[in-house]
């Protein structure tokens, strides 16, 4: 027992010997030559392991749904979308694609079934956005108008008017939103929608690209540290920086222009613009309403392919405009020639299209008036009805001419441009029945200039002719009377010598005023008495237009390099200079109280050149004391 005792004593080790043993590092050998391999818990290990494992799926499934920063979906409908299998559509998202590819972004293209499916599966763009891991959406609409027009072999004018939107998934509200507008013509449907598409691009890549690249999100990019991501980006910022460029210089150079149109007069009186600093705005008539203006508008836009400033033509208008800014739009298009005629009372309104050059129309604004035509804001505008009256494939229909009343049009007609000049006269309201007065006798050949006396009377400048169509030497012009109810003719004024033109009248008909352009001066005739007064203006007359009491005459003076603004009392000859500068003042008119005069102030543009004019309408106030 004791033994026994004794050999487990000596068996069992002391307790420095087991600080020794535990001391010795995890699977070492002993002195004994057993290894001891300590106890723990797997748990924790298993747990890192599980963390571990979900970590890594998290972080690929993260990686898998994060939107790629410059990858752009463009998902704009145009007749339906681009997966819906809109052709216009499809041509738009494409050479939309292709110009934000080359300016390094990357777009989201048709081809790969998943593609497809998360486009017809999204239930709006923006989920469709996302399922394909898109940065950026571009939705809004277009809607086109195609219109067959009356012309020989067929010929389609389209029109294409809408809304563009774009916007990073994760903003609130679009970086960018822009009007979308287009109209062209083509002899066939789908070349002339092809045409429209091409013109809304164009506008599209202007704004988008640039609001692209200031987005904060692809601006921290060419900030940050990934070289790839700065050279593929490149072109975009180079873009965006150029166009800013000359966008403001194109600003600059039309606020120096204006600047300068202010200061160079020296005629004393203050003149207040109604029309933009860029506007190509015509002035066709004044009334209560304010002033009828036609107008072309065009916006500057930096094209990334020419690396210039090109023009986008907006719609022509002819519209009332009055001071507060408020528009009353009775027509819109893209083929207006000349300048339209209003009656008296400032409707209707006759107007010439010049229909893609396969022919012209001779056409009627409607008087009626849309119920929702009143001015509000962002309410988009309604014009009225128009009645194409004639149709000439051929003959060059041109200067229309609306009586007081606005029963008549007189037009002028030609067979040809060389041709001789004719004048016809319709009924306004009754188009399909016969030209009443068709003048092309010798004796009115060749025809001047020519307005109406009163609703019934056309008078006409025409060369003095015998009747065997030769003219003795030293014989001008004449001024002529028509009665177009009845075809009868009679003079008004014969001018020996005298080049004549723009007759006018007082609204009685009772005063006749007309330029005499060769004598330098103003003839005002007295039709009751037949009695003539002439003064002197010391220039060259033209444009006349009569004051609402019949007391002045306000026309273009020329008597140096351009035409300015005077005004003459047809009683007195008194003559007021209302500008004087170097630039050309046309086509002046009185208000309808008389207070203002208004004409056009034109420029070349600082931009294109004689490309284009800057035509802005300008009113001065009149004092007729």
């Amino acid at each position: 027992m004791a033994d026994d005792e004794q050999t487990r004593a000596a068996n069992t080790p002391t307790a420095d010997a087991a600080q020794q043993v535990t001391a010795q590092p995890p699977g070492s050998a002993l002195d004994s030559g057993r290894f001891t391999v300590p106890r723990r818990r797997i748990w924790p290990a298993l747990l890192l392991l599980a963390l571990t494992a979900l970590g890594a799926a998290g972080a690929l499934w993260w990686h898998l749904d994060k939107a790629a920063p410059t990858r752009v979906l463009i998902a704009v409908d145009i007749e339906g979308q681009w997966w819906e299998g809109s052709e216009p559509a499809a041509q738009f998202a494409d050479a939309l694609a292709q110009q934000l590819e080359q300016l390094g972004f990357d777009v989201v293209r048709a081809g790969a079934p998943e593609t497809l499916a998360a486009l017809q599966q999204g239930a709006t763009p923006q989920a469709a956005a996302k399922a394909l891991h898109a940065a950026f959406v571009i939705t809004g609409s277009a809607s086109p108008d195609l219109v067959a027009l009356p012309v020989a072999g067929g010929f389609t004018e389209a029109r294409l008017r809408g809304e563009l939107r774009l916007q990073h998934l994760a903003d609130e509200r679009p970086t960018l939103v822009l009007p979308l507008h287009g109209y062209v013509g083509a002899s066939r449907r789908d070349a002339a929608l092809t045409l429209a598409v091409t013109q809304l691009v164009r506008l599209a890549v202007s704004a988008t690209a640039p609001a692209l690249v200031n987005h904060p999100t692809i601006d921290a990019l060419m900030h940050g540290n990934d070289a790839r991501v700065i050279d593929q980006l490149t072109p975009a910022k180079q873009f965006a920086s150029a166009q800013s460029r000359e966008m403001a210089r194109a600003k600059a150079a039309y606020v120096d222009l204006d600047q300068q149109r202010r200061a160079a007069d020296k005629g004393g009186r203050e003149w207040h613009f109604i029309s933009p600093i860029d506007a190509e705005d015509r002035l066709v008539a004044t009334g209560a309403a304010g002033v009828l203006l036609s107008t072309a508008p065009t916006t500057p836009y930096y094209e990334p392919t020419d690396g210039r400033l090109l023009r986008y033509h907006h719609l022509e208008t002819i519209e009332w405009r009055n001071d507060a800014g408020d528009r009353t739009l009775l027509w819109e298009g893209y083929n207006l020639f000349g300048y339209p005629s209003a009656a008296r009372a400032g409707t209707p309104v006759v107007l010439v299209e010049d229909l893609f050059g396969w022919a012209r129309s001779l056409a009627l604004i409607s008087t009626a008036a849309p119920a929702s035509d009143a001015p509000a804001p962002n309410k988009p505008l309604r014009q009225r009805p128009l009645s194409r009256l004639k149709v000439k494939p051929v003959r060059k229909l041109s200067t229309p001419r609306l009586s007081p009343d606005g029963r008549w049009i007189a037009y002028t007609d030609k067979a040809c441009v060389r041709c001789v000049r004719e004048v016809t006269v319709i009924a306004a309201l009754a188009p399909d029945h016969p030209e009443q007065v068709r003048l092309q006798a010798p004796a009115y050949n060749p025809i001047g200039d020519y307005g109406w006396l009163n609703n019934n009377q056309l008078m006409m400048v025409a060369r003095i002719h015998h009747e065997n169509g030769t003219r003795s030497a030293g014989e001008g012009d004449g001024l002529w009377a028509l009665d177009v109810t009845t075809g009868r003719r009679s003079s008004l004024l014969v001018g020996r010598g005298a080049q004549l033109a723009t007759p006018v009248a007082t609204t009685d008909g009772t005063t006749v005023a007309i330029a005499h352009v060769n004598g330098n001066a103003v003839v005002v005739l007295d039709v009751e008495n037949n009695h003539v007064r002439r003064h002197a203006v010391g220039g060259r007359p033209s444009s006349l237009a009569f004051s609402p009491d019949g007391r002045w005459l306000v026309f273009e003076l020329l008597d140096k390099r351009y035409r300015d603004i005077a005004a003459l009392n047809v009683a007195t000859g008194k003559l007021v200079r209302l500008t004087d500068n170097d630039a050309p003042d046309r086509f002046p008119q009185f208000s309808a109280n008389g207070k203002r005069v208004y004409f056009e102030a034109r420029n070349t543009d600082p931009l294109f050149g004689r490309k284009r004019a800057v035509v802005r309408i300008v009113w001065v106030a009149f004092d007729d004391e």
